[in-house]
């Protein structure tokens, strides 16, 4: 199970009981940048609300701006991209939007990596 807000809503709710959490913030994937070609890298431990702020998000306004409509500040504080496109939520708004723009994921594991690109 990914998505530890939707997570943390579902155990309080007492729907889940997880015998065990993992907490995967010291992993290093927090981080927003360019890359070589000009593309915008996310990490997807970078918290909805960094996105929002980063300055890098300058070329790409209307990732910011459809952040700013989801949920509230306290949940973009916490909420990060990688569980928000992990929890497969049908209301969300940033798996279309980044569809539309054509963004690529790649998913990495200890047999390797995966990329998907979106197309719209």
């Amino acid at each position: 199970m990914s998505g530890g807000t939707a997570l943390m809503l579902m155990m309080k709710a007492g729907v889940l009981r997880p015998s065990r959490l993992v907490n995967l913030r010291r992993l290093g994937l927090d981080q927003i940048k360019l890359g070589a070609h000009g593309e915008l890298q996310i990490g997807a431990m970078v918290t909805l609300r960094a996105l929002e702020k980063s300055p890098l998000l300058k070329g790409w306004r209307v990732i910011a701006h459809t952040l700013r409509t989801l949920s509230n500040v306290r949940v973009r504080n916490v909420a990060t991209v990688g569980g928000h496109l992990a929890h497969g939520d049908p209301h969300m708004d940033l798996p279309p939007l980044l569809s539309a723009l054509g963004a690529t994921v790649t998913i990495a594991g200890p047999k390797g990596r995966l990329r998907w690109r979106a197309t719209s």
